[in-house]
């Protein structure tokens, strides 16, 4: 029998004494009981936060200034405030994430009362910038409960912001505490501080941005702030599975502290360095026993089954299956995994595969990728053929051990093969329609047919891809689990990493046979996925002028149309298309650029453009044109993702004043020609500000120029597919001098 607490009848001391010996594992009931002795229990909880010793301490005692923090917060009084103030000094000096993390919505539930000494810790030049961060932070979520003198109180976040002497970190923090409190007022601020660090980045392609521009114009644009940061109910932590989550992620750190690691001086990325292992990878095909089963998984001793000479050869090469062996077995390996007793270990090996660069994420990010079908195949293929469980075996070891025998031919020799695959990184050299494609191997330069229909219809010349590859008894391969699509312009970045992450395996481990090295780090392609494609910002587009890109329309009344047509088929820098349809342009030095599109029907005239200040000299020009014939009404814009968004809810056939698809392709490729005509002799930022010709004789920016045309023709192919127009860059190659691959 099991004696139950009741902490109603404990001493203070004894109540406190809790705090100390508990480690993490204090519960509600005692949380609850220590609310219910405030007042008398602020004091020493109070000292307990404010000692400096107090933080210092080895566990278990290391975690009762975390509790008394809580606690403190809890209660709420505003004398607890000077003791908070320290919790963020404290914590901080610590590197103590439990407190500087929740410190926020605990001193923002505290409203006004809280501000002085916060204002007076951000406004403390010589301090950490992390410690007067965490201060801003709190600010903020001080207006939540209190609203009064927000102006005020953003008003300096926004002076931080603004200031270029100040600490970068700060300045980041400063600017996103801006954007996700919706501060309208300090729109221009934002995008400055947004252009100034695009400049950085484009300089220097590893300074990290803290927001683009874009990010600016797209946060502006959502109705409503989202702000469980400043909100949060830090008293979950005391909630019994917050508590039993947490000993088994100790339980975990743990065993592994247990066994030898020399991976620490690597350098090497967080992600590899999570991954390089702890003892010596060997060759998957281990010696087997003749009494041992059988590695096919029949259930058989190995002498009375693949022993035999044929048999083994029938193992060794590809086997022949049906679709409907592929699907009966994958759906026995689906029930197999659910099973109770395989439920927890495949779990936890499902949190592995995209690791803290997905769960980081709210969950509303974390939901939109989880959802894509193509990223929950390949998850589920990784998770049932390459992840490794606590026993050292993986789903699909377990399954042909456990259920093997009542497998059939057909259906094992599916499972074998599917054993074999892993997340490789190729290129698209090659696509035939409903036939397949040629691969690159990019880790190999191995070039692989694969037999294909239904990707090829989604995938273009250039392309990268994630993808699981299954050999056919002829020599090709065929696509298992499905792909990741990344952009052309990814491999400047991936390929290096990926590189040398194979690299570092391979010599630290010269045993390790390919295969099971790159199941081990296959999951990586799937990461950097997430962050490339997954959660990749929009770009920050301008126009040629220097404009945020926006795609402005401005409509007017017309009077008399007549006469608007006559004086439009008159004006300089305006040159009729079609009936009613003009193009607006103007002359460069180098070439003809397209301002934007006048359409004219009876009672409206609509000009459509990329920029506002576009569109408002446009207006200018039309009123100057034609005083008595239109009249002004409005100006809409829309940014790139607002378009997008649109465009992925409505074709752009049923899109009214939509152009014949005919017209529209003439005004494409007359504005693709003029540009990129012209494109070949204008300074490049990611040439290093050379102009594609230039960069065409400079050896170390001729490979970059090489992806930027991979690029263009990848997305001329891509809209091609899609049936958008699209435009032949054939003639760049030779006009660069370059040799096209």
């Amino acid at each position: 029998m099991t004696d139950v607490i009741t902490y109603d009848s404990l001493t203070d001391e004894v109540l406190l004494d809790l705090l100390v010996t508990v480690e993490d594992r204090l519960p509600r009931a005692a949380v609850d009981e220590f609310l219910a002795r405030a007042p008398r229990i602020i004091a020493p909880l109070t000292a307990l936060v404010s000692a400096r010793e107090s933080w210092q301490q080895e566990l278990p005692a290391w975690w009762a200034p975390i509790h008394a923090t809580y606690l403190l917060g809890a209660i709420g009084d505003p004398s607890v405030i000077p003791a908070l103030i320290l919790a963020i000094e404290h914590a901080e000096a610590q590197d103590c994430d439990w407190v500087t993390g929740e410190i926020p919505s605990i001193l923002g539930r505290l409203g006004a009362p809280a501000r002085p000494p916060l204002i007076t810790l951000l406004n403390d030049r010589p301090r950490s910038p992390y410690l007067r961060a965490t201060a801003a932070e709190a600010l903020a979520a001080t207006t939540l409960a209190d609203p009064v003198d927000a102006d005020s109180i953003f008003g300096l976040i926004g002076a931080c912001l603004a200031d270029p002497a100040e600490d970068e970190d700060l300045r980041d923090i400063a600017g996103n505490l801006l954007l996700d409190f919706r501060r309208l007022e300090h729109k221009d601020t934002l995008q400055a501080f947004a252009r100034e660090q695009e400049r950085k980045h484009r300089h220097d392609p590893m300074f990290p941005l803290a927001f683009s521009e874009q990010d600016v114009v797209g946060a502006f644009a959502k109705p409503t702030p989202t702000l469980r940061h400043y909100t949060r109910n830090w008293l979950d932590f005391y909630s019994p599975s917050a508590i039993a989550q947490r000993q088994a992620r100790w339980q975990e750190e743990d065993r592994r502290q247990e066994e030898p690691d020399d991976s620490e001086k690597d350098p090497l990325d967080d992600d590899l360095l999570d991954l390089l292992p702890v003892e010596p990878i060997v060759r998957s095909e281990a010696k087997i026993g003749r009494n041992d089963p059988c590695p096919c998984g029949s259930g058989k001793k190995y002498k009375k089954c693949c022993l035999d000479k044929a048999a083994i050869q029938l193992v060794l090469t590809p086997a022949l299956f049906s679709e409907a062996d592929r699907a009966s077995v994958l759906n026995k390996l689906r029930v197999f995994a659910d099973r109770p007793d395989q439920v927890a270990d495949v779990a936890e090996a499902s949190f592995d595969y995209w690791g803290d660069r997905l769960y980081d994420r709210d969950e509303d990010e974390q939901r939109r990728v989880l959802e894509l079908p193509q990223a929950e195949v390949m998850r589920t293929a990784w998770l049932w053929f390459d992840a490794e469980l606590p026993d050292k075996r993986t789903v699909a070891d377990r399954f042909l051990a456990a259920e093997g025998g009542s497998l059939t031919p057909g259906e094992r020799a599916f499972l074998h093969q599917a054993r074999e695959t892993y997340q490789g990184l190729y290129e698209v050299e090659a696509v035939d329609l409903d036939e397949g494609f040629t691969l690159r191997d990019l880790s190999t330069e191995e070039r692989i047919r694969v037999h294909e229909r239904t990707a090829t219809h989604g995938v273009a010349r250039w392309d990268l891809i994630v993808a699981r590859l299954m050999p056919r008894p002829d020599g090709s391969r065929v696509l298992e689990a499905g792909l990741l699509q990344l952009s052309p312009r990814d491999a400047e970045m991936l390929l290096p990493q990926w590189q040398n992450a194979e690299r570092t395996f391979q010599a630290r481990f010269p045993r390790g046979s390919r295969m099971v090295i790159l199941k081990k780090l296959g999951h990586l392609l799937s990461r950097w996925w997430l962050t490339l494609v997954a959660f990749r910002p929009l770009p920050t587009l301008v126009t040629p002028e220097g404009d945020l890109l926006m795609f402005t329309k401005a409509v007017f009344d017309v009077l008399d149309q007549e006469q608007l047509l006559g004086l439009l088929a008159h004006t300089e820098g305006v040159e009729q298309v079609t009936s009613g349809v003009f193009d607006w342009y103007e002359i460069t030095p180098a070439f003809r650029r397209t301002l934007g599109t006048i359409r004219v029907t009876d009672e409206r005239l609509t000009l459509e453009t990329n920029s506002e200040a576009r569109a408002e000299r446009g207006r200018q020009m039309l009123e100057g044109l034609a005083p008595q014939a239109l009249r002004y009404r409005v100006t809409s814009t829309e940014d790139l993702k607002q378009t997008m968004a649109r465009a992925e809810s409505r074709h752009r056939a049923d899109a009214p004043n939509s152009l014949p698809p005919d017209v529209e392709a003439e005004l494409l490729g007359k504005f693709y020609e003029e540009h990129y005509r012209g494109w070949v002799d204008q300074p490049v930022p990611a040439l290093d500000n050379l102009t594609p010709r230039q960069a065409a004789g400079d050896r170390r920016r001729r490979p970059k120029l090489i992806t930027l045309l991979k690029e263009f023709e990848n997305r001329a192919a891509h809209d091609a597919r899609e049936g958008r127009p699209s435009y032949n860059f054939t003639w760049m190659w030779k006009e660069l001098g370059l040799e096209r691959p």
